[in-house]
């Protein structure tokens, strides 16, 4: 586990510790994130499949400030955290994930949903297994790919909504996003539509960021040079700095994106 710790400074006054319980022969590590005090509400936070508790650390680090304790914790039987995964392993990994989960959903019972690395891959290895376990076609995972009934405009719909949300916001006050510099974090679905929306509305997206530090572009980020990165590679945030010159790359706990000055800023996924 140690090797996902995030290096990032917590807030001032929480802390962070490790714990493990055993349950029906199997361990559970996990951390807990706290500020000092007693008697305090607890959130438990999950990660997704392809993911791991660094991942969330952020959410537990945000929580425990406004004073609860928050518990991350990393599955029992492992995930398929990250890069490097072949198709064959993550297709592989989600189908054995769907053998067991698969009665537990179901278009009257639940409806699971991408997540952090869930993206349109994971979702259609997921759905693949459920058809052939099951022999019925149902709309049982949302995220799916259009040839398979999924939606159009499914993966641009949240970031293009906060950006036109935030558009008219500014509209009322006898403004707009054009000529605004914009700062965003993330660099998933969210954080790239909410980029491209900002970007056709005439604003300038100057930082993105992942799991490993974040990116300043004064020029404005290259939005294809991050599709490319994170939509067809599956690569890290910091590739970003060796193909657009200008671009400063920054490692978590060297600032953050929202040192950097902006007129609106734009917390995503």
């Amino acid at each position: 586990m140690a090797k996902y710790i995030s290096t990032e400074p917590l807030p001032v006054g929480v802390s962070e510790a490790e714990f493990q319980c055993e349950r029906d022969g199997l361990t559970i590590r996990g951390t807990e994130y706290r500020r000092a005090g007693e008697r305090l509400p607890i959130a438990v936070i999950s990660h997704g499949i392809r993911a791991w508790q660094a991942t969330v650390r952020h959410y537990a680090a945000a929580l425990a400030e406004l004073g609860y304790v928050a518990y991350t914790f990393d599955f029992c039987g492992g995930c398929a955290p990250g890069k490097g995964k072949s198709d064959g392993e993550v297709m592989r990994f989600c189908q054995s994930f769907m053998t067991e989960m698969f009665r537990h959903i179901g278009a009257d019972t639940d409806i699971p949903a991408g997540d952090i690395g869930v993206g349109s891959r994971e979702i259609g290895f997921l759905m693949g297994q459920y058809k052939r376990i099951r022999n019925e076609y149902v709309g049982v995972l949302t995220g799916k790919g259009l040839s398979y009934g999924g939606s159009l405009v499914r993966k641009e719909a949240t970031g293009y909504g906060l950006v036109y949300l935030s558009e008219e916001a500014l509209n009322s006050r006898g403004d707009s996003m054009r000529g605004k510099t914009v700062a965003v974090s993330g660099s998933g679905n969210v954080a790239i539509y909410t980029c491209e929306k900002a970007r056709e509305l005439g604003a300038k997206v100057v930082t993105v960021s992942d799991s490993g530090g974040w990116v300043y572009d004064p020029n404005g980020i290259d939005l294809e040079v991050l599709k490319r990165i994170k939509e067809v590679e599956r690569g890290r945030i910091s590739e970003y700095v060796e193909r657009v010159k200008g671009a400063e790359y920054h490692k978590n706990g060297e600032g953050s994106v929202w040192d950097v000055k902006c007129h609106v800023a734009f917390p995503c996924a």
